[in-house]
C-alpha cells in the first residue's frame, strides 16, 4: 500500500520578482566556493605529509553523495589490481569540471590527492599524489549542462557520460511528531524563494518563515542544483550564500542539533546516516513532496519507515538525479579511454554493488522503472536489458515482494522471464 500524503498548495504572488536577474552576493559566493574547492587539495598537500597515493590511482572526483557506491566498487577494482583514490572537494560541477574544460578560458580542475578508497580497512584515509592533475572520472549528481554556472559546455564527443544509478534528494527537518510531514514545489517556491525577496518572509509558508534556518550548500552541489530545478527557481536564487554549508555532514548536524520546526535543509537520502562511536541515528526526518501536477505528496518508498525505494523508481517522487560518471572518451570503441576506468565502471551494477547500493538507498539503473533525459526533466517509461527489482527490494528490505520468484536459472521463469541475481524477471 502506497503512503498518500495530502499537501497543502500556496500560489507565489512574486513569481516575476524572483526569477530576477543573478545579484552579486550569489556571484562572489560561487567565486569564492571555486577558490577554495580548486586550491584546497593543494594547501592541504604542502600543509601535512601525507600518505603517498599510488602512481596509477584512479582518482575519482565530485559529488559527495556517490561515495558509498565508489566505496563498494573500490574493493571490487582492489580485487583486479585497481586502486580508487576519491575526492569529493568541490561538489558536483567540480566533477564536471575534472574531465570537461570548464570557465573563460576553460580549464580543467585538478586534485593533489583524496580518500584512500583502496585500503578496505581505512577508507577514510587520506593519500597524496606525487603531483596534482585532473581526476580519470567526473562524479556529478547533474548533466554539464546544469553547470552552466561555471561555464560547464555540453558534452564534448571527447567525453562518456556513464549514466550511473539514481539518488533520492530530500528536504529534511528536526524528527518532532508535530513538526510537518510534506512540502510542495510551490511552497518550496515561495521558501527558498525569500533569498531573491532580499529576506522578505511574508510569503513564506509557516513554519519555515526564519532565512537564516533554511540550511543550504552552494551553486556547485548537484543536491542544491536538483533543488533549485524541483522548485522552480533559478540556481542563483535558491539561496543566501550564508546559509550554504560546507557539505553533506555539516547540514545534517545542525538540523540534528537544532530542534525547532522553522529548519529546513537539503539533502541527499543517502547522507542522513547513522554517525558517531558507536553510531547514533540522527533526528533528521525526510519529508513527503509534492510535485508540479500531483495531488499528493509521496515519500521516496512506499511508506516514511519502508526501504522500497519503489516512489523513486516509478516517478511518484520526483527530486532525484543519476549519478554521471565523465571521462575521456575512446573514439573507436565509445567505452572509456582508460583500460583501468572502464574496468571500474563495469563493476557499477554488480550484484556486490547493487547489495550496496540498495543499503545505502541508491537505486540501480536496473531497479528503475522510468528515466529522464535531462535534469528534473519529463519520464519516460525504462525496461533494463537486465532488471533487477526483485533483488533490489529484497537487499534494501530484507525481504523479496511476494510477487517475485526466486530462481537459480531461466528455466524457472518461463519463455518470457530471466534469471537475474537469483530471482525472475521480464525479458
Amino acid at each position: 500500500m502506497r503512503q498518500l500524503i495530502q499537501a497543502g498548495v500556496l500560489e507565489s504572488p512574486h513569481e516575476t520578482e524572483i526569477l530576477q536577474e543573478m545579484s552579486m552576493r550569489n556571484a562572489k559566493a560561487l567565486l569564492a566556493s571555486l577558490a577554495v574547492a580548486t586550491g584546497g587539495m593543494l594547501a592541504a598537500k604542502s600543509a601535512s605529509a601525507q600518505t603517498a597515493c599510488p602512481d596509477n590511482a584512479v582518482v575519482i572526483r565530485g559529488s559527495s553523495a556517490s561515495e558509498p557506491l565508489i566505496n563498494a566498487v573500490a574493493v571490487l577494482a582492489k580485487a583486479q589490481g585497481i586502486d580508487i583514490v576519491y575526492s569529493s572537494s568541490g561538489g558536483s560541477c567540480l566533477g564536471v569540471g575534472s574531465v570537461i574544460p570548464t570557465g573563460t578560458p576553460p580549464v580543467l580542475q585538478t586534485t593533489g590527492g583524496g580518500k584512500t578508497k583502496f585500503d578496505a580497512a581505512n577508507q577514510n584515509a587520506t593519500c597524496n599524489l606525487a603531483t596534482a592533475r585532473a581526476a580519470d572520472i567526473g562524479a556529478s549528481d547533474v548533466y554539464s549542462t546544469s553547470c552552466s554556472n561555471i561555464g560547464a559546455p555540453a558534452t564534448p564527443a571527447t567525453v562518456l557520460d556513464y549514466l550511473g544509478p539514481v539518488q533520492a534528494f530530500v528536504l529534511a527537518v528536526y524528527d518532532d511528531p508535530s513538526f510537518p510531514v510534506v512540502i510542495s514545489d510551490q511552497a518550496a517556491f515561495n521558501i527558498f524563494g525569500i533569498t531573491a525577496r532580499g529576506g522578505d518572509a511574508s510569503f513564506a509558508v509557516s513554519p519555515w518563515i526564519v532565512p537564516a534556518d533554511l540550511l543550504t550548500r552552494n551553486e556547485t552541489s548537484g543536491t542544491q542544483q536538483t533543488w533549485a530545478r524541483a522548485a522552480g527557481l533559478p540556481i542563483a536564487k535558491f539561496s543566501d550564500p550564508k546559509n550554504d554549508q560546507t557539505g553533506a555532514g555539516p547540514l545534517l548536524a545542525k538540523i540534528n542539533t537544532s530542534p525547532r520546526s522553522s529548519i529546513l535543509g537539503i539533502l541527499a537520502l543517502n547522507d542522513i546516516v547513522a554517525t558517531g562511536t558507536p553510531p547514533v541515528q540522527p533526528k533528521v526526518r525526510p519529508l513527503a513532496f509534492k510535485a508540479k501536477g500531483q495531488d499528493f505528496g509521496y515519500y521516496t518508498s512506499s511508506t516514511s519507515t519502508a526501504s522500497d525505494m519503489i516512489n523513486v523508481r516509478d516517478g511518484h517522487y520526483s527530486p532525484w538525479a543519476n549519478i554521471h560518471f565523465f571521462t575521456n572518451k575512446d573514439a573507436t570503441t565509445g567505452k572509456a579511454s582508460n583500460a583501468n576506468v572502464q574496468k571500474v565502471l563495469d563493476l557499477i551494477e554488480t550484484q556486490t554493488a547493487v547489495t550496496a547500493l540498495a543499503k545505502a538507498r541508491v537505486v540501480p539503473q536496473c531497479a528503475m522503472q522510468v528515466s529522464r533525459t535531462e535534469d528534473q526533466g519529463n519520464f519516460t517509461a525504462y525496461k533494463p536489458a537486465k532488471p533487477c527489482g526483485c533483488f533490489f527490494e529484497k537487499e534494501a528490505s530484507g525481504t523479496a515482494p511476494a510477487s517475485c520468484t526466486a530462481c537459480t536459472d531461466d528455466t524457472a521463469c518461463g519463455s518470457s522471464g530471466q534469471c537475474v541475481y537469483g530471482f525472475c524477471e521480464a525479458k
